[in-house]
This record gives structure tokens, sequence and C-alpha cells, in this order.
């Protein structure tokens, strides 16, 4: 009969959503297990997806958002006959910003004004604003109520979520765009969390609980002794996972050990661990001691005598 209800691959992703959720930095430290689920659904979340998002990947996110000067490639362009009134609308009347837009435009130097998704009809939320031509190299110039400045991560990333929430042109793209950036982290995370997995000798029923060995001893019991079955090192139980008991197995430090029908040296010292078994002998420290119903069918047929 099968140790396990789930294979190994449900048991491995059970343990990386259960880090996932954790708060170690080193699996991501998410708000959520199903992060992949969580991050589709906030670019789809005007008033909760972006600030979900910069909350979990805004330094991934704003190395992404670097490339936008050179790329040019995520960002929604309105239509030329909008631009004198979507700057008008949202610089204050004679301001310097206002002044400095307008004479741009007349020199035919904006190339494209660039909304952010928390924009409105009244707001004077930053934006873009790219510039080129002759007399002014190309950049990417960031307008606020205070004045202009070169575009700062904040504003570049909102411009990027308006493409997405309204649909522009370049909606898809912005998609891939913000998608990718969060996926770096994503399976940044899940490997590390795959790595521990797969070190691992036992893993609980549920997949959420390990042990970590040097070496395991499988024992089985007989005649009130303990006769030690096989050792195996961990390597062994890479693929082939032992099913970690709820309870530790009942080995006290009086255990008296046979193997093969002759005495083997006493343990430095048997101890709990994570409320497992663990022995001290040779210089290894954490020697995991098991029940051999617990260990697999096909590590427990390469030993001679398995009985």
């Amino acid at each position: 009969m099968a140790l396990f209800t789930k294979t190994l691959e449900e048991l491995r992703d059970a343990f990386v959503r259960t880090k996932f959720a954790s708060n170690d930095e080193r699996y991501g430290a998410f708000e959520c297990a199903l992060i992949e689920s969580s991050v589709q659904t906030a670019l789809v979340d005007p008033k909760h997806g972006p600030d979900f998002l910069k909350r979990q990947f805004g330094n991934e996110l704003a190395e992404a958002v670097q490339q936008l000067a050179s790329m040019n490639l995520c960002l929604t362009m309105l239509d030329s006959a909008d631009v004198l009134d979507y700057v008008r609308n949202r610089t204050k009347p004679n301001s310097a910003s206002q002044a400095i837009l307008l004479m741009l435009h007349g020199r035919n130097n904006i190339q494209a004004v660039y909304p952010t998704y928390s924009n409105d009809s009244t707001a004077c939320d930053p934006f873009i604003v790219e510039c080129g031509g002759q007399d002014l190299s190309y950049r990417l110039i960031e307008c606020t109520d205070q004045g202009i400045r070169d575009a700062q991560v904040e504003t570049a990333l909102d411009c990027i979520f308006w493409t997405i929430l309204n649909n522009g042109p370049r909606a898809e793209v912005a998609y891939k765009f913000i998608q990718g950036a969060c996926e770096t982290r994503i399976n940044a995370a899940r490997t590390a969390a795959e790595e521990i997995f797969n070190s691992a000798v036992a893993v609980s029923a549920d997949g959420t609980k390990l042990v970590h060995a040097d070496e395991v001893w499988v024992l089985r019991d007989f005649g009130g002794l303990t006769y030690l079955v096989g050792k195996f090192p961990a390597e062994r139980f890479r693929d082939h996972k032992i099913l970690r008991p709820d309870m530790i197995i009942g080995t006290g430090s009086d255990s008296r050990f046979v193997e093969k029908g002759g005495a083997i040296p006493t343990p430095e010292g048997i101890y709990e661990e994570f409320d497992h078994v663990m022995a001290k002998l040779g210089g290894k420290p954490h020697i995991y001691l098991v029940h051999k119903k617990f260990v697999p069918a096909e590590v427990l047929a390469e030993v001679e005598d398995g009985s």
C-alpha cells in the first residue's frame, strides 16, 4: 500500500505554498499561498490591485521600470488632439510646469502623454510626458502639481497600471511586463522552497512538515529489541520520501540496537528534535531513526534482508 495519498509533486507544491504564506523572506513572504492567482486578480482590480503589487513586488517592479525609457513599450499614449486638454486639466493654470509643457507642445517636442491609473477628470496627479526633438534629447519627464522632474519609478508604474486597467493599445504588453516582474520573485522563492523540500528525508502526509538528516537508520522491533534494518544516506530519499509520522516512534535512550545478529556501537546520544527521534554517532549529529513501516518500498528493496 502506498505511503502517501498525494504524489511527490503535490507534496512538494503543498510545502512551497506553506512557505509562500510564511514570513520568511527567503520564500517570498507573500501575503497568500496562491500568489500567482493573486497577481492575476490584482492586474484587473483598479481599487486594490496596484497597491497590492507594489507592496508584494516593489523591488522587482522598480528594477523592471528602469527599462522604460529605452523600451517605450509599456505606456499608453493619449491621442494628440487630447494632449493639450490633458496637460491643462492636470496642471495649475499659469504654473511653471504648464507653461513649459505648452511650450514643448508648441515645438512638437511632446511625443506622448501617459496618464496614471489614479487620474480623473479634475485631478492634478502626476503623469509622464515623452519628450524628444532637435533641442531636447529623448527623456521621460513627470509633471506634477509642484512642477516638472525626471519621471519617478512610482509614477511610471502607475502609467503601466493605467494602461492595463483601461485596456489601452499597449495593455497586453503592459500586462506581460508587470507579470514578468512578479514572476521573477515568485520563481526565486519557489526554487528556494523546492530545494528545502528535495533535501528532506521525510515529509508529513499533507506535505507541510519535513525532517532533515545526515543519515537514516531504518528500524524494526522484535522481542523487545530494536533491530537495524539498514542505513541510508539522506540523498537516497530525494525522490522517495519517508512518511513523517504524526508522533515519534517509541525509541528511548536505553534501546538496544542489533545489526545482522551482532551488536553495533551504542549511539553517543538519542534525542528528540522537532518531535522526532535523532541519534548522534560517528561524527554525524543528525541520524534519523524511523520504523520501516514509514519507509518507501523502493528503498527497503535495496536492503538484502528487508524483513
